[in-house]
């Protein structure tokens, strides 16, 4: 099992996409069978978060939430939840999204972005500049991975002590060919309550060095070839094999 897995991470995946204005009037158009299936005998299970003239967001019940706009297209996973009444005292919280391994959500986020950018009005020419996958994770110091410890003991070495609260971003170039440069940004935030959770975000990207034309079977390479990378770097980094100076 992954550490990922291990530690009910949750993903995120997005496309850097050149610049096209188009209105959301006509991504709603666009996204109508999708917001048809969407829907039980009773209501809708989404809502939308936001219509701005040329950009969209919505959220589904299951946890899934969908956004576009003139320069990229994302789909995230977070957990929801709802207030359910009781008879005679105060409503309980109920989780309507479902608990699933990080890798099995990620695959689903990567379906779904998938099916959501080949419904978006596409202009001639239109490509991808770039793919993003993020794990996000809550996580008790003593729970975290070994990797992510070693780190954040040799963070405050060159202080003269150890830290009592941290808020971290690095950026580092993890791998460079002809074709693409990967990086990752890693935001590790510690609270100065030791009862408080760690969290840790790790921003996976893949800058094409010349952009992609946007294709059903180009978007699908693209994902699968980000997941399976995305997913082997985030592994090693907990693991803590990154040391050795190998990164691809």
């Amino acid at each position: 099992m992954s550490w990922c897995d291990k530690l009910a991470s949750t993903p995120s995946a997005g496309f850097r996409l050149t610049p096209s204005f188009i209105p959301s009037s006509a991504t709603l158009a666009n996204l109508t069978e999708m917001f048809n299936g969407l829907c039980t005998d009773e209501k809708p299970t989404f809502n939308i978060e936001l219509m701005d003239p040329f950009a969209l967001a919505f959220n589904t019940e299951p946890g899934y939430r969908y956004s576009a706009d003139p320069m990229s297209a994302a789909v995230s996973f977070n957990h929801r939840m709802r207030a359910v009444p009781t008879s005679g005292g105060p409503p309980v919280m109920e989780l309507i999204s479902k608990p699933a391994p990080y890798t099995s959500l990620l695959g689903e986020v990567n379906r779904r972005l998938a099916e959501f950018v080949k419904l978006l009005p596409v202009q001639k020419g239109r490509a991808i500049t770039r793919v993003g996958i993020v794990s996000t994770t809550n996580v008790d110091f003593d729970d975290a991975p070994p990797g992510i410890q070693e780190i954040l003991n040799i963070i405050p070495r060159p202080l003269g002590g150890d830290f009592h609260f941290m808020n971290s971003s690095i950026g580092t170039i993890i791998k460079s060919t002809s074709h693409y440069v990967d990086r990752c940004t890693h935001s590790m935030s510690v609270p100065e309550d030791k009862s408080g959770m760690i969290n840790l975000n790790f921003d996976w990207q893949r800058t094409f060095n010349n952009p992609v034309i946007i294709a059903g079977n180009e978007i699908d390479r693209i994902l699968r070839e980000a997941e399976n990378s995305a997913l082997a770097y985030f592994e090693k980094l907990a693991e803590g094999g990154l040391s050795d100076g190998s990164n691809g």
